[in-house]
């Protein structure tokens, strides 16, 4: 004889078999409605992340009480929680006051337009356009400033700048400017006047790296100080050193005197000339 099988129901729900509403259950929905679900993320993001600094905390509490000095271990003093939050409090103001003194940057026009999706950040100045970035002043008739902190500054038409606390002026056709690295790239008919070692020198292509105080020149390079007068086709200028190497049919004529060779160095402080392979030249008295 086969079991019998009993009917299967579904008990019906009244008042009285009714589950009670948890209170949490609504408190839970009404933040699900008030916050959107990022923020629920970023929150719950949040604490793992203070969390994960309180191990932290803990761990370097254990390693200061453990760590020994020659004749000494720091066991003197508790590291309580609320003395590392101090410390971490000094730490975080240095780099806010690091931030604060860090280069400024201001520019200004008669009309901008620009970009800021990414990898495509560009704000294009034209008509007027003046840009500053700590002690360099750019002008020019069309200024591009490109990446996410406006790192590279490409000028175009009546470049002219000022390096104000070198005393170091610039003219040229065009100007690449690394904010970064600051070096200054000029094309064009180009003009360099470092007015503290009363140097002026032209070229086609000048390369100003800022930082480590070298000049390079190419194509017509010419350099005027005094009664001398320097060309080349390449030249390095050492500012710091006040050093000068010519190559590339280097020729400096100094009052009547000309002075040839394959490479020539000019002492800029004492005028000396030192000349290498092919030397020739011409004195006058």
């Amino acid at each position: 004889m086969k079991p019998q099988m009993k009917p299967h129901f579904r008990p019906q729900t009244t008042e009285s078999n009714r589950v009670p509403f948890s209170p949490f259950i609504r408190k839970r929905s009404l933040i699900n409605r008030l916050i959107p679900r990022r923020k629920l993320v970023c929150l719950s993001a949040a604490g793992s992340l203070i969390r994960a600094f309180q191990k932290a905390a803990g761990f370097l509490t254990f390693f200061v009480r453990k760590l020994k000095f020659s004749n000494y271990t720091i066991l003197k003093r508790e590291f309580t929680m609320k003395k590392l939050f101090v410390l971490f409090y000094i730490f975080f103001s240095g780099l806010t006051a690091e931030a604060a003194f860090a280069d400024t940057f201001t520019f200004k026009a008669d009309r901008m337009n620009g970009n800021k999706a990414t990898g495509k950040e560009v704000t294009i100045l034209t008509g007027n356009a003046e840009v500053r970035s700590d002690n360099l002043l750019l002008r020019a008739d069309r200024i591009e400033l490109l990446g996410t902190d406006n790192n590279i500054i490409e000028c175009s038409g009546s470049v002219w700048g000022n390096q104000e606390e070198k005393q170091i002026f610039f003219k040229s056709d065009k100007m690449i400017y690394d904010r970064d690295k600051k070096i200054a790239h000029l094309e064009g008919n180009s003009t360099l006047e470092d007015k503290l070692n009363e140097i002026v020198a032209r070229g086609r292509y000048i390369e100003y790296d800022e930082n480590a105080e070298i000049t390079v020149f190419q194509i017509s390079v010419r350099l005027f100080k005094d009664n001398m007068v320097c060309r080349s086709e390449y030249a390095v200028y050492r500012r710091d050193e006040k050093l000068l190497d010519l190559s590339g049919f280097p020729v400096v004529y100094k009052k009547n005197d000309e002075f040839r060779a394959d490479r020539i160095r000019v002492d800029l402080d004492t005028d000396d000339v030192i000349m290498e392979g092919s030397v020739a030249g011409s004195i006058k008295e």
